[in-house]
């Protein structure tokens, strides 16, 4: 469990559980939020895409539940 820093106006950090399946954003306004039951493909994908904003948005907001 390492947190990554990435390169985005929207997110500052991730951390990804693989053991739990839980994805921790840390988002640059300060707030944070835990997205729980995400598969580690999807995290991967995450890491890869050439706008993590973007790719957040449109595969893991509002599709993975989160506390």
């Amino acid at each position: 469990m390492t947190r990554v820093q990435v390169d985005s106006s929207a997110i500052e950090s991730v951390e990804y559980v693989k053991k739990k399946k839980d994805l921790d954003v840390q988002f640059t306004d300060g707030t944070s939020r835990v997205y729980h039951n995400l598969p580690e493909k999807i995290y991967q994908e995450f890491l890869l895409a050439k706008s993590k904003g973007r790719y957040f948005n449109y595969n893991i907001r509002d599709i993975y539940p989160y506390s």
